[in-house]
């Protein structure tokens, strides 16, 4: 098994596929527990609901998992306002996240890209 399945406490080599618009945190949570990585895809979700999901997973398992986001075209850094709000969500969800001790909230935390949104 990949040295980053280890690293991430996982008992299969096994990512699940996010699947905006057909999934919510149940399948992640299956995956999760049977030891792989479980996805909750993220893009679709308005911050409040990717936050009460979360917290249905944190209460299923102590496993690790991913939130997946995505965007299909490249936001407009040059729409400010909007910009801010969607970076505030972000902010909002990965602090909160940060709190928790875990091996997957750790590894995202860790990340460079997630360590400048944080400072911004």
């Amino acid at each position: 098994m990949h040295p980053t399945f280890k690293q991430l406490g996982l008992n299969l080599p096994v990512v699940q596929a996010p699947m905006a618009g057909v999934q919510d945190a149940e399948l992640t949570i299956a995956v999760s527990k049977a030891g792989g990585l479980g996805s909750l895809p993220c893009a679709m979700l308005t911050p409040e609901t990717v936050e009460s999901e979360v917290a249905r997973i944190r209460a299923a398992t102590s496993n690790p998992f991913n939130l997946n986001f995505f965007c299909h075209t490249m936001p407009d850094v040059t729409d400010t306002a909007n910009y801010l709000i969607g970076v505030g969500s972000l902010q909002r969800i990965i602090k909160s996240m940060a709190s928790m001790s875990t091996r997957s909230t750790m590894a995202l935390c860790a990340a460079p890209s997630v360590q400048s949104l944080l400072r911004w």
